[in-house]
């Protein structure tokens, strides 16, 4: 069985360079205006990945991992990286599974990314980056518990061992076996706070299937996914695993046009709930084959609403009013 050593970096979307993702943490070296070097942790090259923590001492004690005390590396070991989310709370955020770890920092190969920053880089972490796997901010769903004794602490490495719970140290590996936690029906879906109730609206066959294909695909992240279509809150599926919790507007089209409205309540549930909540448009929803799901979350960097495909909402306020009758005057 792999040894497990998990590394802490800093918050970052893709990895793949900081340009449109700017690395978010309280990390000295990014106080001090630095560059972070995980910035590039994602970032296929020549069919390996690069991957670097800044470890206290500037080393990885390898030893704990299974190498002789005078090696430089050992091999087969999966490293979990993790990073704490915007709205706080530490995650996994992916994994290399079978990397090569290295004792002392090795400078990363040169590449078009890393001549645009104006360091050097380095890692001391390689994987082939077929057995690199970055989750998506949906997918990012297994919170670290912290301050807790056998469990990660303030120091960026930490190696589970006899001292952290055995029970915690299989969900990781199950997590990353499956690429989620577990039986969606095992979590309790999340209760929102506000909202009023609405009787049942008329759902249109494209609607249907749109929200049916949304359902589906956060059931297979491992969400539990429960309508609350009827109660009027601004959209209209929650979705939850373990701490994350997510409100999911559906909207479905006939067409291939990505071009949507929301209403008021909407829009404005859309405002308020930035970090939670998820703009998932279906395109060709009644054709199964051709049928294409995008989600929308918002880039704090970018300052907009953008899918995994770097899509970007482009949203037009309209103005509407709310007119009465009223009755004639009376002398």
């Amino acid at each position: 069985m792999k040894p497990i050593l998990i590394l802490n970096i800093a918050w970052m979307r893709d990895y793949r360079g900081v340009t449109g993702d700017t690395p978010l943490g309280t990390f000295r070296y990014m106080r001090e205006g630095g560059t972070p070097h995980e910035a590039l942790n994602f970032l296929p090259t020549k069919g390996r990945c690069y991957g670097y923590a800044a470890v206290g001492n500037g080393t990885i004690n390898i030893e704990r991992l299974g190498a002789r005390a005078d090696a430089e590396s050992v091999d087969d070991v999966l490293v979990v990286w993790t990073a704490t989310q915007p709205g706080g709370g530490r995650v996994i955020v992916g994994w290399y599974n079978g990397a090569k770890v290295f004792a002392e920092p090795q400078k990363r190969p040169e590449t078009p990314e890393t001549r645009a920053v104006d360091k050097a880089l380095h890692y001391n972490a390689v994987a082939p980056s077929a057995a690199c796997r970055l989750l998506s901010l949906d997918e990012r769903v297994f919170h670290i518990p912290q301050r807790k004794k056998g469990f990660p602490g303030q120091s960026p490495s930490f190696f589970p061992d006899d001292t952290s719970p055995r029970e915690w140290v299989e969900g990781i590996r199950r997590y990353i076996a499956g690429g989620k936690l577990g039986p969606a029906a095992a979590v309790a879906p999340k209760k929102w706070k506000d909202g009023r109730s609405a009787d049942p609206e008329h759902r249109a066959k494209v609607e249907a299937a749109a929200i049916k294909r949304v359902r589906e695909h956060y059931e297979k992240l491992g969400y539990m996914v429960t309508s609350c279509e009827a109660d009027n809150l601004g959209w209209d599926l929650d979705a939850q695993q373990s701490e994350a919790a997510l409100r999911l507007e559906v909207k479905g089209l006939s067409g291939d046009a990505a071009v949507v409205e929301v209403t008021p309540n909407e829009y404005k549930a859309m405002v308020r709930h930035v970090p939670s909540y998820r703009l998932c448009i279906v395109t060709d929803a009644l054709a199964a084959k051709r049928a294409k799901l995008r989600i929308f979350a918002y880039e704090l960097d970018a300052k907009a609403w953008l899918s995994d495909d770097q899509e970007t909402l482009k949203i037009a306020k309209q103005v509407a009013a709310r007119i009465s009758v009223l009755p004639p005057p009376t002398n």
